[in-house]
């Protein structure tokens, strides 16, 4: 069972960018085929999180990741790609945060941003 710690009490920015490093490491160093699949969605992620004015990678705040999410059903119902592709963007996002030792609180629990999120899967499982 993983722990999680809240931050670590890494207020030392040089710090907190050695713990991303760390997750890249460990993702690099795992199963092939798990790394892989939870190592993209993490570097997705991590892109889209450094294109933003405010986002941290880590710890990720869950409204943000819930907006990163709600783009990723935008563009998803747009290609028309399955919900399985968001369902594993969470789970990536969720996996990277384990492995630094922290916890990232399921987006689930920030409520208007996931009743959004249901309603646009809903569509996504339409026939």
């Amino acid at each position: 069972m993983v722990r999680c710690h809240a931050g670590w009490g890494l207020h030392d920015p040089s710090l907190q960018s050695m713990v991303l490093h760390l997750v890249d490491i460990v993702l690099e160093s795992s199963a092939a085929n798990t790394a892989y699949k939870y190592s993209n969605g993490w570097q997705k992620w991590k892109t889209w999180a450094q294109s933003k004015l405010g986002v941290p990678v880590l710890p990720a705040v869950p409204l943000q990741v819930a907006l990163y999410l709600t783009e990723l059903v935008e563009r998803a119902v747009l290609e028309g790609h399955s919900a399985s592709v968001i369902e594993s963007a969470s789970y990536s996002i969720r996996w990277g945060h384990r492995l630094a030792g922290m916890c990232l609180k399921e987006v689930g629990e920030t409520r208007p941003a996931q009743a959004g999120i249901e309603a646009r899967l809903y569509l996504l499982r339409l026939p």
